[in-house]
């Protein structure tokens, strides 16, 4: 047989405080797993927010490199068609060669003033084909044909009359040319004195 001294008062706020070290345990508990999933909440938002950031870098960075080969592809295609002008103009004439010659028929007295090929600028025509050998379908490739000049036009002055049709005789005399023409020939008053101002034109 025992017999507790202990006054029920403090028996009392003993007991108490027993219980409310077991309440703040369990709180403690439930604020530490209602903690877990927060915590993790805004891990997965932080993480989320950092991924989007990227993501928008990266669709900038895809849309400038875009822009950047679109640029690229727009200047190739515009050099290979100037080349592409280039050789088949070299491939119908050799126009150095042409100019020397007609120079070289001019009578002594006539000056040109100008020799322009007809059309002055080839035109350029594109014909689809079929792109082969690739691991993916892509658009058609251009081929590119040139209308290539087939006319030469010259204009000139001269003192007299006859020496346009002179220039036209050499001409058809050098054998280059299927025809040339005169085109017209007017009186003119030129650097204080009076010129016959003319065309003609060559053709192969």
């Amino acid at each position: 047989m025992s017999i507790n001294l202990i006054p029920a008062a403090v028996q009392r706020r003993q007991h108490q405080r027993r219980r409310l070290r077991v309440w703040a345990v369990v709180l403690a508990v439930a604020v530490g797993i209602l903690a877990i999933p927060i915590g993790l909440d805004w891990s997965r938002r932080a993480n989320a927010k950092q991924l989007r950031v990227k993501a928008a870098g990266l669709e900038r960075s895809q849309s400038q490199v875009e822009t950047e080969w679109d640029t690229m592809r727009r200047d190739l295609e515009e050099t290979q068609a100037h080349i592409e002008r280039a050789d088949a103009l070299r491939s119908k004439r050799a126009w150095s060669a042409m100019v020397i010659l007609i120079a070289s028929k001019v009578p002594a007295d006539v000056w040109l003033t100008k020799i322009a090929t007809d059309p002055v600028q080839p035109a350029a025509q594109a014909k689809p084909r079929a792109a082969g050998g690739l691991t993916k379908p892509r658009e058609p490739e251009e081929i590119l044909t040139i209308d290539a000049p087939t006319k030469i036009k010259i204009d000139g002055y001269a003192p007299h009359a006859t020496e346009p049709l002179t220039l036209v005789r050499n001409l058809r005399a050098t054998g280059v040319f299927t025809t040339v023409s005169l085109l017209r020939s007017s009186l003119e008053t030129r650097d204080g004195g009076n010129y016959f101002h003319f065309s003609l034109v060559c053709e192969w």
